[in-house]
C-alpha cells in the first residue's frame, strides 16, 4: 500500500462564463458555463433542470477542480454546501480545492469547520491533523491525533501522522515508536519503513538497512524507497552498490533527477569524471533550471581541465541561483586560473 502525505500545487485556468438574460424577465437570470469540456457542460445542463440538487454542484466542481477552473470549483462547491451541509466529502474537496490554490487559511477553516460538524468521522479529523501539520500547527495537530487513536487504537494512519509529527519536533524515539506501531498493524505501508530507515541509520545502521529493504519487498518499484536505500549505501561508503541502485531507478523512471545528481557525485569521488561528466549532462537536460546540475557539470569540467565550458556552468548555476556559494567560489577560482593561464601565454 502506498501513501504520500503530501499537496501538489496546480496553477489556475480561467474558464469563460457567459451570462444569458430571460428577454421576458429582467428578475431572472441564469449562467451557462462554456468550457468546450462535455463533462462540465453536461453538469451544467442538469444543474439548470434541478437547481437545488448538491451532489451536481459537487460533481461539477470536481470537474472543474481537474480543469484547474478553481473559482468556479469553489463556487460550486459553497452553493452545494448551502444546500447540504451535512456531506463530510464536501469539506474533504473544498479543502483540496483551497489547498492547490494556495489558500491554506480556507483550507485549515473548511476543515476545522468538518472537525466539529463531524467529531466522529476520522478520515476527516486524519486530514484536519495532516494538514496541521503541513502547517506547523503541532499542538493542534497533536490534540487532534491523539484524539483519534483514543477513538481508534488501530488506525495506521493516525499512527503513520503522529510520527511524522514527532519527527518534526525533534523527538526520535517518539517517532520510531509511532512508526513501529504503524508496520506492526499495517505492514504494507512504505513511507513508514523509510522514514524508519532514516531514524536509525545512525545508532543502527543494521537495522536501519533491514526496515529500508522492508520497504522495498512491500513495493520493488517505489523511487522513494530505493532512493533511501541507495543514499543510505552512499553514506556508509557501498559505492558499486549504490551505483547499482541509482541506475535502476533510472531505468524505471528516467526523469528522476536526484538519482543522476548523487551517481554523478559519487563518481566524482572515485574518479571517473567522464562518468560524471555524463550524469550531470544527463540531469541538466532534464530538469534545465536545477542550478545543482549546471554547478556539478562545471565542476566535473574543471576537474578534467575544461575550464572554459567549467566557466559557463558555473555562470549558468548562479543564473538559477544567484546566492548560491560553492558556484560563486568556483567560479572565482576558474577566473582566476583563466587569467594566469592568459598571462602565461
Amino acid at each position: 500500500m502506498k501513501r504520500g502525505h503530501f499537496f501538489i500545487l496546480f496553477l489556475g485556468l480561467t474558464l469563460l462564463l457567459i451570462s444569458c438574460k430571460d428577454n421576458k424577465s429582467s428578475q431572472q437570470e441564469t449562467q451557462t458555463l462554456v468550457t468546450g469540456n462535455p463533462a462540465v457542460d453536461q453538469l451544467t445542463k442538469s444543474i439548470d433542470s434541478d437547481t437545488n440538487n448538491a451532489e451536481l454542484y459537487y460533481d461539477r466542481s470536481v470537474a472543474f477542480a481537474n480543469m484547474e477552473a478553481y473559482d468556479n470549483a469553489i463556487t460550486d462547491m459553497q452553493k452545494a454546501m448551502k444546500i447540504d451541509s451535512m456531506q463530510p466529502k464536501y469539506y474533504a474537496h473544498l479543502s483540496d480545492v483551497f489547498l492547490t490554490y494556495y489558500r491554506s487559511k480556507q483550507a485549515l477553516q473548511t476543515l476545522q469547520v468538518a472537525a466539529d460538524r463531524f467529531p466522529t468521522n476520522i478520515p476527516i479529523r486524519l486530514k484536519y491533523g495532516e494538514l496541521l501539520i503541513t502547517l506547523n500547527q503541532n499542538q493542534r495537530a497533536l490534540q487532534v491525533l491523539s484524539n483519534i487513536m483514543e477513538q481508534d487504537n488501530q488506525n495506521a494512519d493516525a499512527f503513520f501522522l503522529m510520527g511524522i509529527l514527532m519527527q518534526s519536533l525533534g523527538e526520535s524515539e517518539k517517532a520510531k515508536k509511532a512508526l513501529k506501531e504503524v508496520v506492526s498493524i499495517d505492514p504494507e505501508i512504505t513511507d513508514a519503513y523509510i522514514i524508519l530507515g532514516e531514524l536509525y541509520e545512525q545508532d543502527d545502521p543494521k537495522l536501519a538497512l533491514q526496515y529500508l529493504e522492508n520497504a522495498i519487498t512491500v513495493d520493488p518499484q517505489n523511487i522513494n524507497a530505493l532512493h533511501s536505500k541507495a543514499f543510505f549505501l552512499q553514506n556508509h561508503n557501498r559505492v558499486p552498490e549504490a551505483l547499482d541502485l541509482y541506475r535502476e531507478i533510472n531505468i524505471i523512471n528516467p526523469s528522476y533527477a536526484p538519482a543522476f545528481l548523487n551517481a554523478g557525485i559519487l563518481y566524482i569521488e572515485i574518479d571517473e569524471l567522464d562518468k560524471a561528466f555524463e550524469q550531470f549532462n544527463i540531469l541538466v537536460g532534464i530538469a534545465p533550471t536545477d542550478h545543482l546540475g549546471h554547478f556539478y557539470r562545471g565542476y566535473t569540467q574543471k576537474l578534467r581541465g575544461n575550464l572554459e565550458a567549467a566557466k559557463i556552468d558555473m555562470e549558468q548555476s548562479l543564473v538559477y541561483k544567484p546566492e548560491y556559494e560553492n558556484a560563486i567560489n568556483e567560479l572565482a577560482d576558474v577566473n582566476i586560473e583563466l587569467k594566469r593561464q592568459a598571462l602565461e601565454k
